[in-house]
């Protein structure tokens, strides 16, 4: 699993092969997120991964990056190949990238 910078991972979720996952709660999702993104809660993923392609890269993401990069390990063991996580969460999107987003 790569672990990516906020541009880094604007660059992939940009790529119309991404498939952008977000692994908040549906309040967290509800108070900010990013546009097309699919929300599967962590808790619930292993149960879900049939749902996510193997042919794309997987961009995940949630509040500072940690679940993210749990998801990603749980991925990549179910046999997921193309797997990243923003570092820093979607905070650190919004400090980097998007200063008007919220914060929480």
């Amino acid at each position: 699993m790569r672990t990516l910078a906020p541009h880094e991972f604007r660059t992939l979720m940009q790529q119309p092969q991404a498939y952008l996952l977000d692994v908040r709660l549906p309040d967290e999702v509800a108070h900010v997120a990013l546009p097309n993104a699919v929300n599967i809660l962590l808790h619930e993923l292993a149960a879900h991964a049939g749902e996510i392609p193997q042919n794309r890269a997987i961009a995940i993401y949630c509040h500072h990056g940690v679940r993210s990069a749990q998801a990603g390990w749980m991925l990549e063991r179910l046999g997921h190949r193309d797997v990243s996580h923003l570092e820093g969460g979607i905070h650190a999107w919004a400090d980097t990238i998007d200063p008007t987003l919220p914060r929480y």
